[in-house]
């Protein structure tokens, strides 16, 4: 884990906190489920590689976090490391535009598929956070019109196309109030 030092954006006071340096890997994620009560985690194809982001519904992302000691990200903590905190980053590597010199996007930069974890040091953030942009799209934990707390996808997929890269923007988040989308996990604590 990265230490991500505290300050205050948009009126919102970022407390000190850790943040996985990279997206969970489908390796790291089976060694839970192997360890765990929980089966048929969405995690069943032998063929996908250990190194690449597991992506999952949004309950088994707060069971992995809590299972290691930590707890999944506030969007609001994703976005401050991933803006480069008062740096105000348009993208974790700065204002470039988003290519695949920076982020597994364009539908994996034509491969159509998630690459291992860290695949794109020119991306990474001031921090050091790797894959913050592209590659699986991160779950955090954001609250609802309704106050309860829901699933935030922040940072964007290897599915990110030209017209959609927008959402490769360390300010963009598409809020998930039911289980069904998967994302990426990076815990934080």
């Amino acid at each position: 884990m990265i230490y991500i030092a505290g300050g205050s954006f948009d009126g919102r006071d970022i407390a000190p906190f850790y943040l996985d340096e990279t997206e969970v890997t489908v390796t790291a994620f089976r060694e839970w489920e192997r360890a765990s009560s929980w089966t048929g985690c969405g995690v069943s194809d032998e063929a996908l590689r250990g190194d690449v982001p597991v992506e999952v519904v949004w309950d088994r992302v707060e069971a992995y976090c809590e299972w290691r000691g930590a707890r999944v990200p506030t969007e609001w903590e994703w976005e401050w490391a991933a803006r480069g905190r008062e740096e105000a980053r348009k993208f974790p590597w700065g204002s470039e535009d988003p290519s695949c010199v920076h982020a597994i996007v364009e539908f994996g930069c034509d491969k159509d598929e998630l690459w291992p974890v860290g695949s794109r040091p020119a991306g990474n953030s001031r921090d050091g956070l790797k894959d913050m942009a592209g590659n699986a799209e991160e779950w955090t934990s954001g609250v609802g019109e309704d106050g309860n707390e829901i699933g935030v996808l922040r940072g964007g997929s290897y599915r990110s196309q030209t017209e959609l890269l927008v959402f490769t923007q360390t300010s963009s988040r598409f809020p998930v109030p039911s289980g069904a989308a998967l994302g990426g996990i990076r815990c934080a604590r």
